[in-house]
């Protein structure tokens, strides 16, 4: 295979990701202008409004981590785009995509997954063993 189409693939290949992150996340009301406030909450759930205009319910946990992790990467001056707790090959992962202003380095994934990783130390709300992860 030839540099420009492997280039093309990958260009291909990121834009179709992007767009997966972005819908995924816009369930939870994380969106491009930031994270938005639940537009509906009781005593177990929240709602969020999502990017095609229909409500997402989300419940106990995934209330906890989506609060915890936007407000602790916020405070550092990056916006955290998406959080997922999948289960793939047997294993559950924690990850968490991030950005800023001029784009995110290695260094900036470090740091992040530092910060995740002392919340959710401090909380210890997940009671199975994951792996986490950070990325742009």
């Amino acid at each position: 295979m030839d540099k420009t189409a492997i280039k093309n693939f990958a260009i291909e290949a990121r834009k179709i990701l992007m767009k997966s992150a972005i819908t995924e996340a816009g369930f939870y009301g994380v969106t491009k202008d930031g994270c938005k406030s639940p537009v509906q909450k009781g005593s177990d759930f929240e709602v969020y409004e999502t990017l095609a205009g229909t409500e997402n319910r989300i419940f106990g946990d995934d209330i906890k981590r989506r609060a915890n992790l936007v407000r602790a990467v916020e405070e550092q001056g990056f916006e955290l785009v998406d959080v997922e707790y999948v289960k793939e090959a047997g294993c559950w992962y924690l990850r968490g995509y991030i950005d800023k202003p001029g784009g995110i380095t290695v260094n900036d994934c470090e740091a992040v997954s530092r910060i995740f990783s002392d919340k959710l130390d401090e909380q210890d709300f997940i009671e199975d063993s994951y792996i986490m992860e950070i990325s742009s």
